[in-house]
């Protein structure tokens, strides 16, 4: 039987013992054998042969463990002779336990085991009829069935279920994929539960309620004619947009980090402004709800195409959400939410990534770090500042200046971690500092620094993926380290060591990309991993594997939508692809056909220069590129 057929099996069982419970029957004996299964797979409570009344008398007599019950199957208080009385219509040990574990006296005091390590410990645990050994049966078992079990078993009986017809409902529960009363029930966790009973129908649900809100708003408009219903007018004003900035904030948090979630969340995003806009329309000059809706704009713009999170790679679209959001800051006048305001606009030109504006977006968040009394948002927001502005220098070569400005913004990073050590984000900054650090070092040629950095980054990012393992950027984060460290080690002359760490950043993009089709962040990485491995492979000489590569890597370069075979950045893939061909067929000692793929590269990177959309970066590449077409014989 699979595991939701004997759950519904368990539950008749259960159906049975509840049945005599109302009547005040206690079984004092249940186990397996008093339990049979009819042809038509009803199952059968039988054997009341040491059955009680449960009366008052009873219930406040003494019962010694010496007297009938069968010890694998009795509960910790019956082997223990405890003489406090039982509970009436209460959950017996036994009944929890059926198929699934047996206590033996020796072990009553000891806390159990989950049900989902049994298949683990299969030699040192005697199980009844057959193991836990498939990992798909453990992932069924992880996770709420785990929790059930274990309640059922708490040592205390206060600790366990009132009554097995809450045991019952419970496991009803996990099957209907609800929350279950034996885990807590976190926002994450419930979050987590509606998803997946729903998955496709929360953007319909979400249009339904974005549906309501325009009935609302309608209604408001309405109400506002009549002097009399102004206050309910008022009232209606706020709760909807209260509900929109629930759409916008809570409802898109909660799904921002599932996989396959990208799309989902610009639909929540977008659509949830379009009630914003209609609303502020409405309340002309409220500053407070104009800086709720520049908000707005900023997180669109990040769905869009922020880079170096999960995003559309609508990077048109997402500056121009900027602009959005930074015209709105530009009409707040009101000086009680001038920190706001200033804070906002700063944050937003960094997004924007243009020199003059994130120069004046530094001064702005060192004036608010200077007057902020080291409050942990203004340390923050300056260190993300000090890491745009080491991302610009070193997009422009300037390594040594890039150097210094980094180093500011890893000491910040180290010092927010230090004041809170157990914050997830903290960690998350750190680590993706020590990293961008580590790529300084290299370039310095300080690289024993650089392996160090790299290796503190993937300590860190390993274990924010321990903690949440749904999370699609823990994931992407650890896919980068492997390949900086793998790129590193292909730097010393290492490409055997080098691959080791290639193939985990393969296999990891390569899930991403599937898991989410509209993710351009992780079909973009795909790409670079694909044609970095390759290149790594030539050093190994195995110019099989990476011919293979580098046709995946044209494939999903050639499909791209967003963004197009034509962006720059496409292109510059494409470049890197055609110059890696030329790198595997010069070792293959075919100089024609190795000379043909660097012509197709310094092509595209000629192009690219004549229209004035290469960088630094990009014309580095195209001396590499001419340097190695001037050695091929």
């Amino acid at each position: 039987m699979s595991p939701r057929d004997r759950l519904k099996l368990f539950q008749q069982v259960c159906s049975a013992v509840h049945y005599a419970h109302q009547r005040l029957v206690v079984h004092r004996d249940i186990k397996p054998g008093n339990i049979l299964v009819t042809a038509d797979g009803s199952a059968k409570l039988l054997d009341f042969g040491i059955a009680t009344m449960l009366s008052t008398e009873r219930a406040l007599g003494t019962l010694s463990a010496a007297q009938l019950l069968t010890p694998d199957y009795a509960s910790p208080e019956q082997i223990r002779g405890s003489r406090s009385p039982p509970r009436p219509m209460s959950i017996r040990w036994a009944c929890c336990s059926i198929g699934w574990w047996r206590a033996a006296a020796r072990t009553v005091s000891r806390r159990p085991l989950r049900m989902s390590w049994c298949g683990r410990f299969a030699s040192a645990i005697r199980m009844r009829r057959r193991t836990v050994a498939s990992q798909e049966l453990r992932r069924v078992l992880a996770g709420d069935l785990d929790n059930i079990v274990l309640k059922a078993l708490e040592k205390d009986p206060a600790n366990r279920y009132p009554s097995v017809e809450q045991l019952s409902q419970d496991i009803q529960r996990f099957l209907e994929g609800r929350p279950v009363l034996a885990r807590p029930h976190t926002w994450r966790y419930r979050g987590s539960k509606f998803v997946k009973r729903n998955k496709l129908a929360v953007a319909a649900t979400a249009l339904m309620v974005l549906m309501l809100i325009g009935g609302m708003a309608a209604t408001l408009w309405q109400a506002r004619i009549a002097r009399a219903e102004r206050a309910r007018a008022e009232q209606q004003f706020f709760e909807t947009r209260q509900l929109a900035n629930s759409l916008l904030f809570e409802v898109h948090d909660a799904i921002k980090d599932l996989p396959g979630s990208t799309q989902a969340r610009a639909f929540i995003v977008g659509s949830s402004l379009k009630y914003l806009d209609r609303i502020s329309a409405a309340s002309p000059g409220n500053a407070a709800l104009e800086l709720e809706l520049a908000e707005g704009y900023k997180r669109l713009g990040d769905v869009q195409g922020r880079s170096g999170t999960s995003n559309l790679g609508e990077y048109a679209s997402a500056e121009s959400s900027y602009r959005k959001a930074l015209a709105l800051l530009g009409r707040i006048s009101d000086r009680s939410f001038e920190r706001r305001r200033s804070r906002l606009t700063a944050i937003i030109q960094l997004r924007l990534n243009k020199s003059d504006e994130s120069a004046r977006a530094i001064a702005t968040l060192e004036r608010l770090r200077d007057t902020g009394g080291g409050e942990r948002q203004t340390i923050s927001d300056l260190a993300l500042g000090y890491s745009v502005m080491a991302d610009s220098l070193a997009k422009r070569r300037e390594f040594g200046a890039a150097l210094i400005v980094r180093q500011k913004e890893w000491a910040l990073q180290e010092q927010l971690l230090d004041m809170d050590p157990a914050n997830t984000t903290a960690a998350q900054n750190f680590a993706l500092s020590s990293k961008r650090l580590g790529g300084l070092y290299w370039a310095v040629d300080r690289k024993p620094e650089a392996m160090e950095a790299y290796q503190t980054a993937l300590r860190l990012e390993e274990a924010w993926s321990a903690r949440e393992p749904s999370n699609t950027d823990a994931k992407m984060a650890i896919s980068f380290s492997h390949s900086d460290i793998g790129f590193l080690l292909s730097d010393q002359n290492q490409p055997r060591e080098a691959l080791e760490h290639y193939a985990i950043t393969v296999r990891i993009r390569e899930e991403l990309a599937a898991v989410d089709p509209s993710n351009s962040r992780a079909k973009m990485s795909l790409v670079s991993a694909y044609w970095r491995t390759a290149r790594a492979s030539v050093n190994a000489h195995d110019t099989k594997t990476a011919l293979d590569l580098l046709s995946k890597a044209t494939r999903v370069l050639a499909q791209s939508k967003n963004p197009p075979p034509d962006s720059v950045q496409s292109l510059v893939d494409f470049a890197n692809i055609y110059m890696v061909y030329g790198e595997c067929y010069a070792a293959l000692h075919r100089p024609a056909a190795s000379h043909s793929w660097y012509e197709r590269s310094k092509h595209a990177l000629t192009e690219l220069r004549a229209q004035g959309k290469l960088d630094a970066n990009g014309v580095h590449l195209l001396q590499q590129v001419e340097k190695a077409l001037g050695g091929v014989r």
